[in-house]
């Protein structure tokens, strides 16, 4: 058997099955402690300095006046004005409070429209940055939009080369702010990540590599979260947060078949309330 999704709990049978006894308790207390870890400090940091933003910016309730922030529900349709908290702006615009605190939340449209507008003379990436501008590649958000008419704070998703030829998805602004290739330093590792490879190597005494690269045929170069080369097993780790959406569940499973077709063990570590992939029946935990 090979299953090439399973909810959390019953994988620990599987990886039993493999040879690796102490998987199953490991996989259990990873478990009960998932959400936890994948709500990491990072997260929890960003999360306060939003709403800590939205202290500052937040002016009235318009829908209902005399509400105060504090008594509102993070998810509250309730609209409200707000002034931008950036210096030298101070623009007031309205906006309901869901919108500003979603993953992707909306901020100040006087300054989106300053980073997106087309840059004066001087003030483009290539005049700015023009080593940033060399690792150019395309523009994923405005095809039409390259070095020479972005500014160096534009929010575009764009592909980048670094010197040593890994291909990344990144903001233009990222980049200029020192966010650089995540291969070449070790950023694509998450700290829950590296919590479960260090459970399950103290656990099984197995060697675990993180962040294993393979190019598929067909495909670009593909990231799995852990690999255990005395086992041959592949295990993406799959937390609700980055994996419940419609294109995270076509690019998961495009991924899973590109392993398999490849002849592959790979293991999807799903939470529990994500949909199986390429039909894989759930068991309970």
């Amino acid at each position: 058997m090979r299953p090439p999704t399973l909810p959390l709990g019953c994988i620990a049978g599987w990886l039993t099955r493999r040879g690796c006894p102490s998987f199953a308790e490991l996989i259990m207390s990873v478990t009960s402690g998932m959400l936890p870890l994948v709500g990491d400090q990072d997260e929890d940091a960003s999360r306060q300095e939003q709403w800590a933003r939205l202290q500052r910016e937040f002016i009235s309730n318009i829908s209902n006046p005399g509400l105060r922030l504090e008594e509102m529900p993070r998810s509250s349709k309730d609209r409200c004005w707000w002034r931008c908290s950036n210096e030298g702006c101070d623009h007031e615009w309205p906006a309901a409070l869901q919108f500003r605190t979603r993953r992707k939340p909306t901020g100040c449209p006087e300054c989106s429209r300053r980073r997106n507008r087309v840059p004066g003379p001087g003030e483009s990436l290539a005049d700015v940055n023009p080593a940033l501008a060399k690792q150019f590649r395309r523009n994923l958000s405005r095809p039409e939009r390259g070095p020479d008419t972005l500014l160096p704070q534009a929010h575009d998703l764009c592909e980048w080369e670094c010197e040593q030829g890994h291909l990344k998805p990144a903001t233009v602004a990222n980049l200029t702010n020192g966010r650089g290739c995540s291969d070449c330093s070790g950023q694509g590792r998450s700290f829950f990540e590296c919590k479960v490879a260090a459970l399950v190597e103290a656990a099984s005494g197995l060697a675990v590599d993180l962040d294993y690269r393979l190019r598929l045929e067909g495909r670009r170069q593909d990231r799995f979260d852990l690999f255990l080369p005395e086992l041959g097993l592949l295990i993406d780790l799959d937390p609700a947060w980055g994996h419940e959406g419609a294109a995270s569940i076509a690019r998961d499973t495009a991924k899973t078949e590109a392993a398999m077709a490849a002849g592959l063990d790979l293991v999807r570590i799903r939470e529990r309330g994500l949909p199986p992939l390429l039909g894989a029946k759930w068991a309970p935990r």
